[in-house]
């Protein structure tokens, strides 16, 4: 007997269990389009654009020559990030993986952009959504598989600096934005990682100090809102 099955490159592969012989080949199983899950105009004023659960691929489109063409990329980017030196922050699911790189130099998966940290030792495994202020870097991550709790991640990109969780007991960060006040704004959603129970309360907006990571103030903008993005 042999067990045959599809990667999501759109390879197929076929198992031995009685040899343990394992091999992978092309097959004639027609590809389908990938499904766009983020979108982002770098420095470079190209678009950049994240699959959802894909095989390793971006897509990035120049709106001067309306050419789309397809690059290496994680399997899932979740959100992109411009900082003030013009490089883009990319952050990838699952181990919540950042990476970094110059737009407008020759792309090369795993050197340029190239892997910066992971979140996976804070039990954080998606970057939804990202801002800067100049100086530092929030990341709003949803926690791991079967785990409540997301994060705020507060860094100056010289190492993964410094992640409070459970800003609102049980529930992840799901959107931040820095004001012109200087301070953090986030928002949360009920739900955690995938197979995890939801929070038993209302999604929030908070008031946050980016340099502390403490949470000044709180409201709840819409009773039973499952999330504040």
């Amino acid at each position: 007997e042999t067990l045959l099955g599809l990667n999501r490159d759109g390879t197929s592969w076929a198992f031995e269990p009685a040899t343990g012989e394992q091999t992978v080949f092309e097959n004639q199983v027609p590809g389908s389009a990938l499904r766009a899950h983020s979108l982002h105009v770098a420095s470079d004023d190209r678009v950049y654009m994240g699959t959802y659960n894909g095989p390793g691929t971006l897509g990035r489109f120049d709106p001067a020559t309306q050419e789309m063409e397809q690059i290496e990329g994680p399997s899932q980017a979740d959100s992109f990030l411009t900082l003030q030196d013009d490089d883009l922050v990319m952050g990838s699911y699952g181990n919540a993986v950042v990476h970094r790189g110059d737009p407008a130099a020759d792309w090369d998966y795993g050197t340029n952009p190239s892997e910066q940290f992971r979140l996976i030792d804070e039990q954080q495994d998606r970057i939804v959504d990202q801002d800067t202020d100049g100086e530092l870097v929030a990341m709003a991550t949803v926690a791991d598989y079967g785990v409540r709790g997301g994060g705020l991640t507060l860094t100056d990109m010289s190492d993964r600096g410094v992640t409070h969780r459970d800003l609102v007991e049980a529930q992840s960060t799901a959107s931040v934005a820095f004001g012109d006040d200087g301070l953090l704004y986030a928002g949360t959603s009920i739900q955690g990682g995938l197979s995890s129970e939801n929070s038993p309360l209302d999604a929030h907006l908070l008031v946050v100090d980016p340099q502390t990571g403490d949470v000044l103030d709180s409201v709840v903008p819409v009773e039973g809102n499952p999330v504040v993005a």
